[in-house]
């Protein structure tokens, strides 16, 4: 990883070009709305006993991930949500704050989704280390593929796009608190990650499957020491149980402090969609619900 770079912010793109496009999923738009559409059509809305307030889904290539996130998205009220919070860690960059696109707009094949410059400007604070900042966001892949989905079920929303990488327990704990402050009715989280990185499919299923049930503990601490011991049991080929921990680990908190119930909606792992088994990588779309 890379120190994340200094810009000046006089400068940011008004149009974040998407990175991926071609590789995570399809760069053509008629192919990519097909190609979601099979995977929204294969998922069924839950019957929860509340409100979505937070999702936790995959990033992965889509021909991978994208059914499992599809289970994740078709959870979201579409008339209900004009804002999304994205949240998700750095594959590129290392930093100890947590970095906040500053404006503009993000483009897809599908089209363009607005930064909320508000929200932006609620959330930024030098002292809390919440900073502005595009670099970390140019090449990221984890919350461009979380926003197609998006663009294909919501009809009209803005973005608050959020990378973190090392934060300090301090910074987690401000960070929870402000965007606490944004969820309301029509705003939810979206925390990006993946599961366990290539391990046998059989190993792979069942270290998800610890960590799932960790999370759906609700506790960071529980979910914190779980994939510690599970990184730290030396299974064969498991380089993370969760490579987006930093980002769950902040979600987790926001779920706390607005008393959320977590439900596990779907997983799979890689293999059972490429029948390559020797060396998977696993994917869970998870809510976080305000019980009524």
């Amino acid at each position: 990883m890379q120190k994340m770079p200094r810009r000046d912010l006089r400068k940011v793109l008004k149009e974040r070009p998407p990175a991926v496009a071609g590789s995570f999923y399809p760069k053509e738009r008629e192919e990519l709305e097909e190609q979601l559409a099979i995977f929204l059509k294969s998922a069924k809305k839950l019957p929860f006993n509340g409100e979505l307030k937070i999702l936790v889904v995959p990033h992965a290539g889509i021909f991978y991930s994208g059914q499992v996130a599809a289970w994740g998205f078709r959870q979201i009220d579409p008339k209900r949500i004009k804002r999304i919070v994205l949240l998700g860690a750095s594959h590129h960059y290392y930093f100890d704050s947590a970095a906040v696109y500053p404006g503009g707009v993000w483009a897809t094949p599908l089209g363009t989704a607005t930064v909320d410059k508000k929200q932006v400007n609620f959330l930024c604070s030098r002292e809390d280390k919440i900073v502005a900042a595009e670099g970390p966001h140019l090449p990221e892949h984890n919350l461009e593929v979380e926003l197609i989905f998006l663009q294909k079920i919501l009809p009209s929303f803005t973005i608050v796009p959020i990378l973190v990488s090392q934060p300090s327990e301090g910074l987690i704990d401000k960070l929870a608190k402000k965007i606490t402050q944004i969820i309301d009715g029509e705003t939810i989280l979206v925390v990006s990650t993946d599961l366990s990185h290539y391990p046998p499919y059989e190993i792979a299923r069942s270290v998800d499957q610890e960590v799932i049930n960790a999370l759906i503990s609700g506790k960071k601490d529980i979910f914190e020491r779980k994939v510690a011991q599970i990184e730290n049991s030396h299974y064969p080929g498991l380089e993370t149980a969760c490579c987006g921990l930093q980002a769950v680990k902040i979600g987790l908190r926001v779920g706390e402090s607005l008393k959320l119930g977590w439900e596990k909606i779907f997983y799979q792992n890689s293999g059972d969609v490429s029948d390559e088994w020797r060396s998977v990588v696993g994917y869970a779309a998870l809510a976080g619900i305000k019980k009524q």
